[in-house]
């Protein structure tokens, strides 16, 4: 089964520093939850909010195209310890990383750097 999915115009941020790198996006649609200060107000909603970003840190290693980056910290435990070779290219001020999920689907995240 092949459980791929596209999300386009999703909000992201990826630094990378001194062998450091940290992602932080949103996946699909913005859950319909309150906007505001306080805590959310059922399990669904939690869940709903949680579900809906991405974000992890580590550090990470370049040679020639590839891209190898090890989890240190995970919104996921389960990834904690673990190590993602992808393939990576930049262009201008594109850089497109290119790799493959655990189910065998081809993932690409194009980033668009910002000063």
């Amino acid at each position: 089964m092949n459980n791929a999915r596209t999300y386009t115009d999703n909000a992201g941020l990826i630094v990378f520093s001194q062998g450091h790198y940290s992602p932080f996006s949103s996946v699909g649609e913005r859950p319909d939850v309150p906007v505001g200060p306080g805590p959310l107000q059922d399990d669904e909603q939690r869940i709903a909010a949680f579900l809906a970003f991405r974000a992890n840190a580590g550090t990470y290693e370049t040679s020639g195209s590839k891209l190898t980056m090890r989890f240190m910290l995970a919104r996921n435990p389960r990834v904690v310890g673990t190590t993602v070779e992808s393939e990576y290219a930049v262009e201008g001020d594109t850089l497109v990383i290119t790799g493959t999920n655990q189910q065998g689907v081809e993932t690409r995240t194009t980033y668009a750097r910002v000063d």
